[in-house]
């Protein structure tokens, strides 16, 4: 089984645990999401869409992210471009953010979840997630990036 299928039958799995239907339209804003290339909004998971199922509006796709959010499937990004993005790697990672072409690349390390560990022990904190982001300039912009710091 291809390694995107498992991961959608994952979240399959994971939707039916947490009391959510498994319907068609939401297994085909799934797979969109699954198989997009970074972290798509949802008029991106949209427009991806529509070629395969051309009645689906925004709005389903919209609130079939929003039930994925509540349930844990998938989190929410809202950078300084006020975009709502989804992320599906749900573990806990930071994410670097492109100040010039405004990639969003995920960045793994095993020290995020160290850190999410130190704050509970150290806390009397009850941590519930995390969101880390990391500015800069990607490989591709990293030249053409402007003279002197940015304040991100």
């Amino acid at each position: 089984m291809p390694p995107h299928n498992s991961a959608v039958n994952a979240r399959v799995g994971l939707l039916r645990a947490r009391g959510l239907k498994v319907t068609a339209q939401r297994l085909a804003v799934l797979d969109a999401l699954m198989s997009a290339h970074g972290h798509p909004s949802s008029e991106e998971v949209h427009t991806r869409l529509k070629r395969k199922h051309p009645t689906i509006s925004l709005s389903t796709v919209y609130s079939t992210l929003t039930a994925f959010t509540e349930v844990g499937i998938v989190d929410v990004l809202t950078l300084a471009d006020g975009i709502t993005r989804y992320d599906t790697n749900t573990e806990p990672h930071a994410n670097f953010v492109c100040l010039r072409c405004k990639a969003i690349i995920d960045l793994e390390s095993p020290n995020v979840a160290g850190f999410l560990e130190e704050v509970r022990a150290l806390t009397p904190y009850e941590v519930v997630g995390q969101k880390l982001e990391v500015f800069g300039y990607c490989d591709k912009c990293r030249g053409r990036a402007p003279r002197g710091r940015s304040k991100a």
